[in-house]
């Protein structure tokens, strides 16, 4: 296995996807994708019979274009969140105060009819 950066920031090639060099000969396939949206890196299996060896930092690769997608397609948008948020025990206290305020408007009710 080794890493490529891509030089195409809009798009990301699918896994299992074939690499090719200069020569176009069959270099691997990609194995992973990772990084950021500006700096992409991927991770390449080795065909079997390529030596590794035979390429250099530099070394320009190519993938077939049908075989990325757009980096928006991937990018999870993340949900607008609420203006009024309100943390977890704060909500619970809110909860036991108007149970209490129940109760004790139930038991007013039992006195008032008894008398």
């Amino acid at each position: 296995k080794f890493v490529i950066e891509g030089s195409n920031p809009t798009h990301v090639p699918m896994f299992e996807s074939n690499i090719f060099d200069d020569a176009h000969h069959l270099v691997g396939r990609v194995h992973d994708v990772m990084g950021c949206e500006e700096a992409q890196l991927f991770s390449i299996r080795c065909h079997l019979g390529v030596p590794f060896d035979s390429y250099k930092e530099g070394d320009k690769m190519y993938i077939d274009p049908s075989r990325t997608i757009p980096l928006m397609q991937l990018a999870a948008k993340a949900a607008p969140r609420s203006k009024n948020i309100v943390p977890r025990k704060v909500r619970e206290r809110e909860r036991e105060r108007i149970k209490l305020q129940d109760k004790r408007a139930r038991a007013s009710l039992r006195l008032g009819s008894e008398q």
